[in-house]
């Protein structure tokens, strides 16, 4: 698929999600409560196979899908409660929300596994390689403070203002550190750090903006879960 149409898909997808938003709707399920992706693709007029190979729509969708389990999971407690829904079917719906999740993860993994290996040959640590623009990436889209994923690094605050003005190089030992405190695969923060024309690939443009998307996707569902884990923390306490 050539560059344009991809950016024709990603403008499709847009609207697409967008317009369903817009009108309180989710993705389309099945009747089994899996979210129909194949339907997707006929509405958005992407089509299945391209919404699985745009590395700027994948994780879209998959952030779709998880905010459409969510909702199912809402209303369906709605439901139990105006109606008294048998605990069975409850737990039928829950069995297949969690179903959706775990492919999820499956789909997220696989694409973590697909960068790993078409930027392993960019792994060693070298000098040329922009180590302050993939922390300040990285940091922006989690949000933390130097000082802050300093202090869960274990590494000094000045140390990482110093790699992100271009004034140090990392050691391997700071950017495995770096990556676990970021809660990022530590080969997505080497690939953020790569130029693009050290990408020995067809379209090197196109795999950074993948890995920037899967980062933010990745960061943003990691938000999700802290919050969940201290919404459920802060309900057991009262």
């Amino acid at each position: 698929m050539s560059l344009q149409a991809g950016k024709d898909n990603e403008r499709k997808w847009e609207e697409y999600w967008n317009g369903l938003r817009a009108q309180d709707k989710y993705l389309p399920v099945k009747v089994n409560g899996e979210v129909n992706v194949t339907q997707v693709g006929r509405d958005s007029n992407i089509g299945r196979e391209n919404l699985y190979k745009n590395p700027n729509i994948y994780p879209k969708l998959l952030a779709a899908i998880s905010e459409t389990i969510e909702a199912q999971r809402a209303e369906a407690g709605k439901v139990n409660l105006t109606s008294g829904m048998p605990a069975a079917t409850e737990r039928k719906r829950e069995d297949a929300a969690q179903k959706q999740v775990e492919i999820r993860d499956r789909r997220i993994k696989d694409l973590e596994e697909k960068l790993a290996v078409l930027t392993a040959e960019n792994y060693e640590l070298r000098s040329d390689m922009d180590y302050g623009r993939a922390l300040k990436v990285a940091r922006a889209i989690s949000g933390l403070q130097q000082k802050d994923l300093a202090e869960q690094a274990g590494l000094d605050a000045s140390y990482l203002s110093l790699i992100e003005v271009g004034k140090r190089k990392p050691s391997l030992s700071a950017i495995t550190k770096l990556s676990k405190a970021l809660g990022l695969p530590q080969h997505l923060f080497m690939l953020l750090a790569s130029e693009p024309d050290d990408l020995s690939i067809a379209d090197p443009n196109e795999l950074q903006r993948a890995a920037e998307s899967l980062a933010q996707f990745l960061l943003g569902h990691k938000d999700k879960n802290r919050g969940k884990e201290s919404e459920s923390g802060s309900l057991g306490q009262a």
